[in-house]
């Protein structure tokens, strides 16, 4: 049980950090666990066809078809994909979490979504910082509607060998008066 706790936090925290976060492996990454999900999840979607499981599932849910062709494949992608991404997400918590040098690096607002209130991320914006273009949630980090395309900013990254972490996003107006 605790294991699962593990895991669910992990892929929970991927989802909240990875916004944040530019990680220089995710393509290939991204590739590893797209193939694995392949190979492993008609195994695993198997097995669960043949334990109690299904026996379960098939109380409440008696149409075969459902059962079978939706919820069936459905959970075992999800038993595969949530141990393959919750390493990743308590990789980026870790170093949102500890303290570590921090660099100012030159960035423009490449496209600014508008602002509108909403579960999750309340504005996005895509970056462009150390020769890579990131969309990340402005929330906490950039005063509402504020930023413009095209605008200059500096923006505060935490960087490690594996990528860097977006820790705060200032004007570059502001941050020269500081």
């Amino acid at each position: 049980m605790c294991a699962l706790v593990v895991i669910g936090a992990g892929f929970f925290l991927l989802m909240h950090f990875g916004e944040l976060f530019v990680f220089h492996y995710a393509e290939p990454y991204r590739n590893i666990v797209m193939l694995l999900t392949v190979l492993l999840a008609p195994i695993v979607c198997y097995r669960l066809g043949q334990s109690l499981f299904d026996d379960e599932l098939s109380k409440r849910h008696p149409t075969a078809w459902i059962r079978k062709g939706i919820l069936l494949p459905l959970t075992a992608i999800v038993v595969v994909v949530f141990p393959l991404t919750a390493p990743l997400g308590w990789l980026f918590a870790g170093v949102a979490w500890l303290d570590g040098a921090t660099q100012q690096v030159p960035a423009t607002a490449i496209e600014v979504q508008p602002y509108s209130s909403r579960k999750g991320c309340d504005q996005f914006a895509t970056l462009r910082l150390l020769s890579v273009e990131k969309e990340t949630c402005l929330d906490y980090l950039y005063p509402r509607s504020a930023m413009r395309r095209g605008q200059p900013l500096t923006v505060i990254v935490r960087t490690v060998p594996f990528g860097f972490l977006i820790v705060s996003i200032a004007d570059t107006d502001q941050s020269e008066q500081d």
